[in-house]
């Protein structure tokens, strides 16, 4: 599932370059915030996404959490592009959002598919990443957060549901429909708020 550096494209090399800084101070801070064993159980999922909690960084990126990385990037290019130049404050929040909502979701794929770990303490660590996650999200809208957290406590309400229907549905492939696809994929919704945050704060 990961990607060497040596074989990203030009283009990923340029957004892993420019959101690397930032991403590496939003990490410290989360994990500077936990005890002893969240800690380690955070350097551990961390390094496993192949993301940087450390100054040397990873060697290789997780093919699913780069894009997700990306996105905020993307989406901040385009609104410049538009006339509404996003703060880089705001875009390393809306990346570090992308990247704890990230992470709390790989706690629970991580113990609703596999079990691995912990049970404890992934579900202690889960919640202390949303929570981070959710105060990434606020960094990056700005003032246009108070708009938005109604919008945020919905989808992750949501997501709840997503997810048991998710791991329902891969021990069941019969009962995959559309529906039921459409239904799972707010499990997502770690990967499409931050950027939305940004389009919130462009207004």
């Amino acid at each position: 599932p990961h990607r060497s550096l040596a074989r990203l494209t030009a283009a990923d090399s340029a957004d892993l370059r420019a959101l690397w800084p930032g991403l590496r101070r939003h990490l410290a801070g989360v994990q500077a915030e936990l005890g002893p064993q969240l800690q380690a159980a955070f350097v551990d999922v961390a390094h496993a996404c192949g993301l940087p909690v450390d100054a040397n960084g990873p060697g290789s990126w997780d093919a699913l959490a780069l894009p997700a990385l990306q996105l905020p990037i993307w989406v901040a290019r385009k609104l410049r592009r538009e006339g509404h130049p996003i703060p880089q404050a705001a875009l390393d929040a809306a990346v570090g959002a992308a990247a704890t909502g990230y992470l709390c979701v790989r706690m629970h794929d991580d113990r609703l598919d596999e079990a691995k770990g912990d049970e404890s303490i992934a579900h202690l660590l889960a919640a202390a990443l949303l929570l981070q996650h959710e105060r990434a999200l606020a960094r990056a809208a700005g003032r246009a957060y108070a708009g938005e957290r109604s919008r945020v406590v919905g989808a992750w309400s949501r997501y709840g549901e997503a997810m048991l229907l998710e791991h329902h549905l891969d021990r069941s492939p019969g009962a995959w429909t559309p529906k039921a696809w459409r239904a799972s994929q707010e499990r997502y919704i770690s990967v499409t708020l931050p950027p939305a945050m940004l389009i919130a704060r462009a207004g």
